[in-house]
């Protein structure tokens, strides 16, 4: 029976909800996380046994502030074409370690987050150049990442690049060769591209997990646009990611799939499964244009990082209408229910949404936070994830909620 109202975040059924934190945990988390996978993500594999290689360290950079570790997660059991996944990271010198971490999945190669000579162009940049898509040279989005400024606050900065997991294209990358080690599922089920970069994400925590430079209860996740889609799945299904943070993530992000169509609704569920099919799974697209017939919205996937924190940025409607910033802030709303189990409290729609503005010293574990801004990163916006992560990650002098 199609549903022009998103489901209650807590509702098991038959109109009954789970009302407390291990119910939830125990009954509904599961179901959901069934759910999502069926109707809209679809299955990653199994994992590979893998190999974390440290290949290169320099100790040096940004002037000495920080030490540079290039690692290679390699998968011995795999084909030797299959990928690996190059993670860089850095390390603040003049603080003591370990340290809170956030993660960033780029888009555009490692070498593009600083102008640092140690990050070399990898060779599938150079293949890819074409005279639409130009190639980005070394530190060409250093502005956008803020790299230093976030080894100056007193983290590290972790970063690998969609490519080397799954391409943006049709063509399947890295999990193509874990399928076929741990045997295929039908294709309806099988994940596209955001699922594997999801993958691909818990990946590169593992190695965090085990760098002894790296607090392993203070993992952020940070991702933008449609790698902010991917990083919201991640932390939804991988509980070792302490903070999630999707940036103007938009339609399959934080923004619910059931909305009243405006001039400012942004993309609809049709238009991205039209456009990029090869993001989603194979069930996705049959409800594209029937979206009340999904069991599931987005705010169950939000909901699904709880009791962690969770920092959902946006810009305006104004300013970049095709995420819907409207339809995030609902979904934050919605699913704010669930870390209402473990607070036992009620958190109120103003508390758990933001106009701009610094973040205050008692923010919520779920908060959307929405800036005049265009579609992209922003110093702003940066400033904003590191005082709601000094709260969360008990990082520095600030407290935790």
């Amino acid at each position: 029976m199609p549903q022009a109202d998103p489901p209650h975040v807590l509702e098991i059924g038959d109109g009954e909800r789970v009302e407390s934190a291990t119910a939830w945990r125990e009954q509904r988390r599961p179901r959901l996380k069934a759910l999502l996978r069926q109707y809209v993500y679809g299955y990653a594999p199994p994992a590979p046994r893998r190999r974390f290689d440290v290949d290169e360290v320099h100790e040096s950079v940004f002037a000495g502030a920080a030490t540079l570790k290039r690692i290679a997660i390699r998968f011995p059991d795999l084909p030797q074409a299959a990928p690996e996944i190059r993670l860089a990271l850095f390390v603040p010198t003049e603080t003591e370690t370990p340290n809170p971490a956030v993660f960033g999945l780029n888009m555009a190669g490692n070498h593009t987050v600083a102008d640092i000579s140690h990050l070399s162009v990898p060779a599938w940049a150079r293949e890819r150049e074409t005279a639409a898509e130009h190639l980005l040279e070394r530190g060409e989005r250093a502005d956008y990442w803020q790299v230093r400024e976030t080894i100056d606050r007193g983290y590290a900065f972790a970063t690998a690049c969609t490519w080397d997991i799954h391409p943006d294209t049709p063509e399947m990358g890295l999990t193509k060769y874990c399928w076929h080690h741990h045997g295929d599922v039908p294709g309806a089920l099988r994940g596209g591209a955001l699922a594997a970069w999801a993958w691909g994400i818990s990946r590169c925590v593992e190695y965090l997990l085990e760098d002894p430079d790296i607090r392993d209860d203070a993992i952020a996740a940070f991702g933008h646009s449609r790698a902010g889609k991917a990083t919201l799945l991640a932390g939804a299904l991988d509980e070792r990611i302490a903070l999630v943070i999707p940036h103007q993530s938009g339609t399959a992000g934080v923004a619910l799939s059931r909305r009243e169509a405006t001039a400012s609704s942004g993309e609809t569920v049709e238009q991205i499964a039209t456009a990029f099919p090869h993001w989603f799974n194979g069930y996705y697209p049959m409800f594209a244009t029937d979206v009340g017939r999904f069991p599931i919205d987005q705010h169950h996937l939000v909901a699904l990082v709880a009791p962690r924190a969770i920092l959902a940025t946006e810009s305006t409607p104004e300013a970049d209408a095709w995420t819907n910033p409207n339809a995030a802030r609902l979904s934050i709303r919605r699913a704010s229910t669930v870390w209402d189990l473990r607070e036992d409290q009620t958190l109120s729609d103003d508390e758990v949404s933001q106009e701009g503005g610094s973040i205050p010293d008692d923010a919520p574990p779920i908060l959307h936070y929405r800036r005049d801004a265009e579609h992209t990163m922003t110093p702003e916006y940066w400033e904003a994830v590191y005082d709601f992560a000094d709260q969360h990650l008990e990082h520095g002098s600030t407290p935790s909620r």
